[in-house]
């Protein structure tokens, strides 16, 4: 395709492509067939696409580099392939089979802090939740429980319409916070008149040695 789609895409087919899963290709008249990729994926794309799947069967299979240089004018070298394939086509040649035989090696990749922290990011970007959690920074208060929870799920929402962000329903919602917060817990208190329900989360504050949540500890 020429540019990823501004939405979702099908996320089932492209795991099963990136696992190397059997898939099903049809061909125009003929019978279809059933073939299993072997290969890496490259997607070059001016902005990431939505994931929409909240486990971690995506993002873990993603290593997100950010290409953040512009070459104009001067800067720009006319039919650099070409010039590559004639000078320093052995080279490179060389350098991709040294960097075969390392990952060979190591069993994995080993991916720099400037990708982790992209996935990182681009986990908050497709979470509402987290982006929200991450943002005003709750974590789980082991004393009391200070916030009340109808303001909590409202703050949410305020958040995602302040921010442009699509809001997922209360039910997900607190399902999302109950995976990010094993220990969540509500109780029930009188409150100007009324009894309220409230959770122990809050806010983290400057001194305060709470655990934050980050994205690789979530339990998908």
């Amino acid at each position: 395709m020429a540019e990823t789609p501004k939405g979702g895409i099908n996320e089932q087919q492209l795991k099963k492509c990136v696992t190397g899963d059997a898939i099903a290709l049809d061909q125009k008249f003929k019978p279809t067939i059933k073939y299993a990729p072997q290969a890496k994926f490259i997607i070059a794309c001016n902005a990431a696409f939505t994931i929409k799947d909240e486990t971690d069967g995506m993002f873990r299979r993603f290593h997100y580099i950010r290409w953040d240089r512009q070459f104009k004018n001067s800067d720009a070298i006319k039919d650099l392939d070409l010039l590559i394939m004639e000078k320093e086509l052995h080279l490179v040649v060389d350098w991709c089979l040294e960097g075969l035989k390392a990952l060979t090696k190591r069993g994995e990749f080993d991916v720099p802090l400037s990708v982790l922290e992209r996935n990182e990011a681009e986990k908050i970007a497709n979470n509402s939740v987290l982006g929200f959690i991450t943002e005003f920074n709750y974590v789980q208060d082991h004393l009391m429980a200070p916030t009340g929870k109808t303001e909590f799920l409202q703050e949410y929402n305020n958040w995602c319409r302040d921010n442009s962000r699509s809001p997922v329903n209360g039910n997900n919602f607190w399902k999302r916070i109950k995976k990010l917060f094993p220990g969540l817990k509500d109780s029930r208190r009188m409150s100007n008149g009324s009894q309220k329900l409230f959770i122990n989360l809050k806010v983290k504050s400057l001194n305060d040695d709470s655990h934050t949540i980050k994205t690789e500890e979530i339990p998908f």
